[in-house]
């Protein structure tokens, strides 16, 4: 089970540096190329990914010993983040 702990603490701060990368990626420079509509698009995606990122983060430092739901909820996170 610690394995799949370490994989969400890695995937969790991936997500959260992608998301902050990218969030100021859209900040400086896609301000000055995207209209408003598709920059607000960006921002609420940008946003879930930071959010996908804390949660995994969270879930790997919370005491849950049900090593089938962790994996679960890793899976589903992931998956759900990469789609």
């Amino acid at each position: 089970m610690e394995y799949i702990k370490r994989k969400m603490r890695l995937f969790g701060a991936l997500f959260m540096a992608l998301g902050i990368l990218l969030g100021a990626l859209g900040s400086h420079y896609l301000k000055t190329v995207l209209s408003v509509s598709v920059l607000e698009s960006f921002d609420v995606g940008n946003r879930y990914l930071i959010y996908q990122g804390l949660g995994l983060l969270l879930l790997s430092v919370l005491g849950i010993n049900d090593s089938k739901a962790i994996k679960r909820l890793y899976y589903l996170i992931v998956g759900g983040t990469v789609l």
